[in-house]
């Protein structure tokens, strides 16, 4: 494991969180309201989009959240590794 591999898997854990908080805010009230998808031609993309969006905010959304907690248990891990709180031998 390399030393920046915590902070990356920390970084992408917020980045993939925020796009799914952002998906999850534009799905529910946004995106719907398009005149684009008030047509009847237009109920058709709309059930594509929402079938992507609701995957997106299903699957990003926990999937962040357990790459940030990885991220924050390697650096914990780390730090372990850096400074060990007794010796054993004796």
């Amino acid at each position: 494991m390399s030393q920046h591999t915590p902070k990356r898997t920390l970084r992408s854990g917020i980045i993939i969180t925020a796009v799914g908080a952002v998906v999850l805010i534009l799905s529910g009230d946004i995106v719907p309201d398009m005149i684009i998808f008030n047509e009847p031609s237009g109920q058709a993309l709309l059930g594509v989009i929402s079938i992507v969006a609701s995957t997106i905010r299903f699957v990003a959304i926990p999937f962040g959240c357990a790459l940030i907690a990885a991220g924050l248990i390697m650096r914990y891990m780390r730090y372990l590794h850096d400074h060990p709180f007794a010796n054993i031998d004796e």
